[in-house]
Order: C-alpha cells, then structure tokens, then sequence
C-alpha cells in the first residue's frame, strides 16, 4: 500500500458509513500536515446538528481540504457562511451530486416487489441513527408509529444492523 508521503493528493469521500470512523478524518488531517493537498467530495454538506459525529467530521474535512468539490449549490453557501470566500488557499466547485445520479442510476436497475401496486401506496422508512436506536423509549415510539401508519398504508422497513441488535436484545 502506498503512504501518505508517495501521495500526490487524497481523494476524501465521506459516505454517513465512513464518517463514523476516525481513521477517515485522520487521514484527511495527516495529509493536510504533511502538505498533501486533500480534495473533499460532496464538501459543504450540512445537518447543523452538531451531536452527529459525521457532522463534525464534515466541517473539520472541509476545513482541512484545499478543494472542496460540492454537490449543490447550498452546499457552496454553506462553506461561503462560513468563511470559505475569504480563504484564498481553498477552491470550491458546484460538481453534482453524485447519491442522486446514483439513485437514479439503481433506479433503472431496480425491481418493483410484486407486492408494490400503484394501488396500494407505500412508506419507506430506515431506522437507524443513534439518537433513535440509542434510547429504547424512542424506538419504540417510532415503531408503534410505524404500526400505526401501517393501518392505512404498507410500510416497508429494511431493517439496519443496529436497529436489528437493539430488537432482538
């Protein structure tokens, strides 16, 4: 593998998976140290909910990053509220979003379940950040929610690993 010092740039892509780890914001630092220049995808991303540890993640990305490659047009007026016009050094570019072209990519892929009819409208829900399935009282709520929304429609709930374990302990 090679190092950070045989690096001509660092590519930092952060997905909401990635940006639980340390090791990904550390690296974007390590390079940044050792003059490294680190382009951020899908820079200028945010919740302005601090308490998300990808939050923090994504500010101090940007903050390191000397391009920052945004998905939308708010995401530059994100970083332009915080600064980033006056900062000389940093680059930043509108380049699309690529979760949506994704999506719609996928999209053409996808297949319908047999028991999805245009007669029978759907919801969609994922149950996974902390500070729902942390709190069990808060996940039971959103459950019986849930059941609740299923009287009238079908509700369809891919259910993700931490939701799974909470459950079934």
């Amino acid at each position: 593998l090679p190092s950070l010092w045989d690096c001509s740039s660092l590519a930092a892509w952060y997905s909401a998976f990635s940006l639980r780890s340390p090791w990904d914001l550390a690296s974007a630092i390590a390079a940044s140290k050792i003059h490294v220049p680190v382009i951020h995808i899908e820079a200028g991303l945010r919740s302005f909910n601090k308490k998300m540890p990808e939050e923090i993640n994504r500010i101090l990305t940007d903050r390191v990053s000397n391009i920052l490659l945004c998905p939308t047009e708010k995401a530059i007026d994100n970083l332009k509220s915080e600064g980033y016009k006056n900062f000389t050094e940093k680059r930043f570019f509108n380049v699309g979003d690529i979760m949506y072209e994704g999506a719609l990519y996928y999209k053409k892929l996808s297949k319908k379940p047999s028991f999805v009819t245009n007669d029978h409208p759907f919801i969609l829900a994922t149950i996974h950040r902390a500070e729902t399935t942390d709190s069990l009282a808060k996940l039971t709520d959103v459950i019986e929610a849930l059941n609740e929304i299923h009287n009238e429609k079908n509700v369809i709930v891919p259910i993700h690993p931490r939701t799974r374990n909470i459950i079934l302990n």
